[in-house]
């Protein structure tokens, strides 16, 4: 009975092994024997029968655990270790090769001679806890990884003790110091002074909920500011007290750029102009941007969510979706549908495939499409104004071709342009060189080209081309554009040309310029000033001549007013202007009058000529006219009416005296009359030279100097010719320049000038303003001192330091540079009594004028002051041989004396006396 007994327990304590999955077996250490179970057989995988050696059963063990077991069951079978026996090892299946995690736990029973005479003991699968345990230690590891990949730092704060654990990246994320320890404090003192709010605000969350989650910046102890993220979890006892809290800080610096750069991202998606959507693989749209939304006509973000793009798609077939899931994208023209207006919206639409980051399966579909309604406007207005232009090309009143690529290919040429060129259609589509082989030589193809390089215009004004016309190469005149055609590009064309035949203009505006010319010499020549008046403007033009007689700047602007106001009596030229614009007048213009220059103060005899002319309303518009500087004319009148009164009164008083005496009257009579006939007739010789120099000698050389320039300037004049015409130029001019000082004379000889103060500084340098040209071309050295302010005719103190300076830089040695001193000082009565009587009443000053010149003999130093009396050939030194008798003359005048002192290669100095009358 107990025998039975206990096999019933054996049996029911192995059922309960077996169904807790553990295996038992017994080892006849003495027999080599082991006895399995069921379930040992199974975890062994030996299935052949229930009893085996003891050595075969280690065939069943995997082959790197194979020693360990064995040194193992050793170890247990000795007496000295108590017999224990504990050991995971791995077995292997015979038939499957599956291999098994056991844990095998047993005893061994030793005899009284310490010899072990049975091991028995269990065994049991432990696979699954093996793995499991793998598991946990790979993602621990990779946890670990994964922080310090992301710069992140784990920590524990013990609330207990108060002690803080942490990875030693903790304190390096909080404060940048790779030594620093970690302290709570940190998380406080380093927190940005901005982000404490934040921070609060999260522990007080945590309090309630025991997770703490915050983002913030850190100051690091360089200055420098960092995002950090700070996640953890308290841990509470079973008294609700607050035991731990274990968290991890990362750096989330890139998290937050990536953040910022997400949200421009989602803004510039929302704010595009283009339609954005994203479908599901059913179609259904899951994302529309606001473009989208308005162009479509969704309603809203919520109403779109909810439709599908069949909706939207007219003549919806699904070729571009299945397209674009098999070759993840797909471009074209696609047509939508406005849901509010039923509107067709053309696009062009790129479809995009999404794929999922995990198994590379299509997950969903954006779309990105441009609204071409406009553009499709664009291009069909493009086209209606290519036809338009077209039509207008050929149709244009001016040339207009349009050259292709850098070999300037004819592609479009209307028939006006083909006229121009002297050509057919048949150079179209032919390079311009070809069409047109004469511009080969010409500036005008390399302008071209030069437009097509740069895509810069160009512009040419009455541009002369010569072309190849019925056969002649003729010169044409041309206004014309080119313009680059550029592609959308930008990359050049062609060019496209746009001319103007303006050959006809320019000739004719050639000879107006010449016969301007000519008429100008003839103004010039004949030193008249021209002028116009527009009364409907009050607008009032001269020519610069006139302005220098009014002493105003040349191309200062001149108003009419301005040349009354320089007359002793305007209302003569008023009353002829007048009267010459009243309606039915004949228009003409004919009056002298006197007029003073506002600079120097010199009065002018002026005779003016003009003509009106009037528009169809008989309203006058415009009056042109001349005028002329009649002074010498009118002074050489006053000239012979003085000396014809100054001897009717040295005849008066003869014959006064004549009569106080009947005995020499009667003796004398005879001769008085006849000395009273020759002074008439004298007086009227002198008259009629006067009048014959100033008007009949010089009208005829005029009309020589004229002609004989016209002559000249012939093309077909002969060789032996010219010479000739040169001579008679030449002669003419030196007996202008001969009249003209010889009148200058004789006016001074006969003159009554007005005298007033006068300074002759200002007038000096007046003077050498007048020889700016030659004192630079000569490099001249002019220095004037200072000089007095005396009484005297300006006119004629103008002439006389004109004439000296004149002198002083045409006598000049070609090897050095001309140095002229001009001087002033007061001079006594004695030294004046040397030369002339002086006035008691007057102040002398003595003026020189030193030069460095060629000099002259000392002999030569009176005959200088005789008219016509020449040193010198004026093949050389050219001059009339009266300009120092004009001088002495001049001061003679003002009752003073002229001198020169000189000596060959040393210059001259010429010595003026004058008294302040």
């Amino acid at each position: 009975m107990p025998e039975n007994d206990l096999l019933a327990g054996e049996d029911q304590l192995r059922y309960v092994l077996n169904a807790a999955g553990i295996g038992t077996w017994d080892v006849d250490v003495a027999r080599n024997r082991v006895f399995w179970d069921e379930r040992c057989k199974v975890l062994f995988g030996f299935t052949s029968t229930d009893h085996a050696s003891f050595t075969d059963t280690f065939q069943y063990v995997q082959n790197d655990d194979r020693e360990a077991v064995r040194q193992a069951i050793n170890t247990a079978l000795h007496p000295s270790s108590g017999g224990y026996y504990d050991m995971r090892y791995r077995t292997v299946n015979p038939d499957t090769g599956k291999e098994t995690w056991l844990q095998s736990q047993g005893r061994a029973i030793f005899n009284e001679k310490g010899e072990a005479v049975r091991f028995s003991g269990i065994a049991r699968d432990i696979s699954e806890s093996i793995r499991t345990m793998e598991k946990m230690e790979i993602a621990e590891r990779h946890a670990q990884l994964a922080l310090e990949a992301a710069g992140a730092g784990s920590f524990s704060i013990d609330f207990m003790t108060g002690q803080i654990m942490s990875s030693s990246s903790v304190a390096y994320l909080l404060t940048g110091d790779p030594d620093a320890e970690a302290t709570r404090e940190m998380f406080f003192e380093q927190v940005h002074p901005d982000d404490r709010s934040v921070q609060e605000k999260a522990y007080a969350i945590a309090i309630e909920t025991l997770r703490l989650r915050y983002d913030a910046r850190f100051v690091w102890k360089d200055g420098s500011v960092h995002w950090i993220k700070v996640v953890g979890q308290y841990y509470k006892d079973s008294h609700d007290e607050l035991t731990s809290f274990h968290g991890i800080v990362i750096n989330i610096e890139a998290e937050v750029k990536g953040r910022k750069e997400q949200q421009k991202l989602v803004t510039l998606v929302e704010k595009s102009s283009d339609i954005i959507l994203t479908v599901d693989l059913l179609l259904n749209i899951t994302y529309a941007n606001a473009t989208a939304i308005e162009v479509l006509g969704l309603g809203s973000k919520e109403e779109g969510l909810s439709r599908n793009l069949k909706d939207l798609c007219r003549a919806f077939k699904g070729n571009e979706i299945e397209a674009a899931l098999q070759d993840a994208k797909w471009e074209g023209m696609q047509h939508y549908s406005n849901l509010k207006t039923g509107e067709c919206i053309p696009v062009h639409s790129h479809i995009f495939r999404l794929d999922s980051p995990l198994n590379g399966r299509p997950i969903a579909l954006a779309m990105v499409a441009r609204d071409m309604r406009s553009e499709l406007a664009s291009q069909e207005a493009l086209r209606n104004s290519e036809t338009l232009f077209r039509t207008i090309l050929k149709q244009a009143p001016v040339g207009i071709s349009l050259l292709k690529g850098r070999d300037l290919i004819i592609e479009t040429a209307n028939l006006h342009i083909l006229d121009l060129w002297g050509k057919n259609e048949s150079i179209i589509n032919l390079p311009l060189l070809e069409g047109l082989p004469e511009l080969k030589t010409q500036g005008i193809f390399s302008l071209v080209q030069n437009v097509y390089d740069t895509a810069q215009p160009y512009h040419g004004y009455e541009s002369k081309i010569m072309l190849q016309r019925n056969g002649v190469l003729a010169d044409a005149y041309f206004n014309y554009v080119m313009a680059p055609l550029l592609e959308p590009d930008g990359k050049p064309r062609g060019v496209m040309v746009v001319a103007i035949d303006v050959t006809g203009q320019v000739l004719m505006r050639h000879k107006e310029m010449e016969a301007q010319k000519t008429l100008q010499s003839a103004v010039e020549i004949a030193n008249l000033g021209t002028w116009q008046y527009h009364p409907l403007t009050d607008k009032f033009t001269c020519s610069n001549r006139i302005r220098s007689w009014m002493g105003v700047p040349a191309f200062q602007e001149v108003h009419l007013q301005d040349v009354y106001h320089g007359m002793n009596d305007p209302g003569k030229l008023q009353e002829a202007l007048t009267k010459a614009m009243k309606p039915g007048s004949d228009g003409r213009v004919n009056v002298e009058y006197e007029m003073h220059n506002i600079k120097t103060g010199d009065f002018y005899f002026m005779h003016t000529q003009g003509q009106a002319f009037f528009n169809e309303e008989e309203q006058c518009y415009l009056v042109l006219g001349t005028t002329q500087d009649i002074t010498i004319q009118r002074e050489a009148e006053r000239m012979l009416e003085r000396e014809v009164a100054e001897r009717t009164e040295e005849l008066a008083a003869s014959t006064e005296e004549l009569a106080a005496s009947n005995e020499e009257l009667a003796a004398t009579n005879e001769e008085l009359q006849e000395s009273n006939d020759n002074l008439l007739r004298s007086n009227l010789e002198l008259e009629q030279y006067a009048y014959v120099a100033s008007h009949d000698l010089q009208e005829p050389l005029r009309k020589i100097q004229v002609f004989s320039s016209m002559l000249l300037s012939r093309e077909n004049l002969s060789d032996d010719v010219e010479p000739l015409v040169d001579k008679i130029i030449f002669s003419a001019q030196r007996m202008a320049l001969l009249i003209k000082d010889l009148l200058e004379f004789s006016r001074l000889l006969k003159s009554d000038p007005v005298f007033k103060p006068t300074n002759l500084t200002r007038i000096m340098m007046a003077v050498e303003n007048d020889f700016e040209l030659i004192i630079k071309e000569k490099k001249a050295y002019v220095h004037i001192g200072k000089l007095p302010t005396i009484r005297a005719s300006s006119l004629q103190m103008n002439q006389l330091f004109y004439n000296l300076l004149s002198n002083a830089l045409k006598f000049t040695d070609p090897g050095r540079h001309p140095h002229i001193e001009i001087h002033g000082r007061p001079i006594s009565h004695d030294e004046v009594s040397k030369y002339v009587k002086p006035d008691t009443l007057s102040n002398y000053y003595e003026i020189t004028f030193t030069d460095n010149g060629i000099g002259f003999e000392v002999q030569y130093t009176e005959q200088i002051f005789e008219v016509f009396k020449r040193l010198h050939g004026r093949e050389i030194y050219p001059g009339s041989g009266i300009g120092l008798a004009l001088c002495r003359r001049i001061v003679t005048n003002h009752g003073g004396y002229l001198f020169a002192e000189s000596e060959p290669g040393h210059g001259t100095t010429f010595h003026v006396i004058l008294p302040d009358r």
